[in-house]
């Protein structure tokens, strides 16, 4: 068995979630296929650099997102979406 800590504030916490390499080993395939990605990950998907992705999540008129507690996640559906709405034919003048 594995046990996984949490951490708070940069200290160590005691064990919260204890799970079994049985569960480690089903769950680390699922989470490889996830259609879930970070915040880099849906950048460098974009052609974008993260700062600007950022960026346009604060401003809006970025891509949907979704928050996981502190962690930000885009589903690649969500990216997609938001590509094809931002096409045009031409650059504008």
């Amino acid at each position: 068995m594995l046990v996984v800590s949490a951490s708070a504030g940069g200290s160590a916490v005691e064990a919260d979630t204890v799970m079994s390499n049985d569960e480690i080993a089903r769950a680390d395939p699922a989470r490889a296929r996830s259609p879930f990605l970070t915040t880099r990950q849906a950048a460098h998907y974009l052609g974008l650099t993260p700062r600007h992705l950022e960026r346009l999540r604060r401003l809006g008129g970025g891509p949907l997102f979704r928050r996981h507690g502190r962690y930000v996640f885009y589903h690649l559906d969500d990216l997609i979406a938001w590509s094809r709405r931002s096409l045009s034919e031409k650059i504008g003048d």
